[in-house]
């Protein structure tokens, strides 16, 4: 058996990049559901949803111009979506938009979108409260057991905290200085 062998495609044509159901646009992230086995894949503009190998996009509009619009299911927009995670209760998705640079939340049940963290649109590393906390270019973020986010800000070099009461700090990393340091907090740089 070759390495070739080994890989099934699970969505998409090879060669055919698409915004319609079935295709995948510049897929960025994937996730998925710990107990059902549904997968999650978030390209540009939009969430799609891969289950028994149909694609369908559950949460924003694949082709669309980037822009930010809370909402429910196709109403909501993005601007570019990039990695994805599922909460530790199973019952939501996070979304981080570089675009908008912000992190949202996607409800699995009603698939309304809520924004968790960031100022739409401003890029920054302002610590304080999540209201008015900035982030510049989040690509990742999980969340605890206990309500807590760490999320990951690449282009910045840092990785952020929201804690339960809603105060985002810089854990570790100095906002837009790369390195390879270790260290403790400010001293280390990412």
């Amino acid at each position: 058996m070759s390495v070739a062998d080994s890989f099934t495609a699970l969505a998409g044509t090879k060669g055919k990049p698409g915004h319609t159901d079935n295709l995948v646009f510049e897929p960025h992230g994937i996730a998925q559901h710990p107990t059902n086995g549904d997968v999650y894949v978030s390209g540009d503009t939009s969430l799609k949803l891969i289950r028994d190998g149909v694609v369908t996009t559950v949460v924003g509009k694949a082709g669309e111009d980037p822009s930010f619009v809370l909402g429910k299911g196709a109403d909501a927009r993005f601007a570019i979506c990039r990695g994805i995670s599922v909460s530790p209760h199973a019952d939501s998705l996070l979304l981080c938009d570089v675009g908008n640079n912000c992190v949202f939340r996607a409800h699995l049940e009603t698939l309304e979108v809520v924004l968790v963290c960031g100022v739409p649109g401003q890029k920054g590393g302002l610590d304080g409260p999540i209201a008015t906390a900035t982030l510049q270019s989040p690509v990742k973020a999980i969340e605890t057991e206990t309500g807590e986010l760490f999320i990951v800000c690449a282009s910045a070099c840092t990785i952020r905290r929201v804690d339960t009461a809603g105060n985002v700090t810089t854990l570790c990393g100095q906002h837009g200085v790369g390195g390879n340091a270790d260290g403790v907090g400010s001293a280390a740089t990412l």
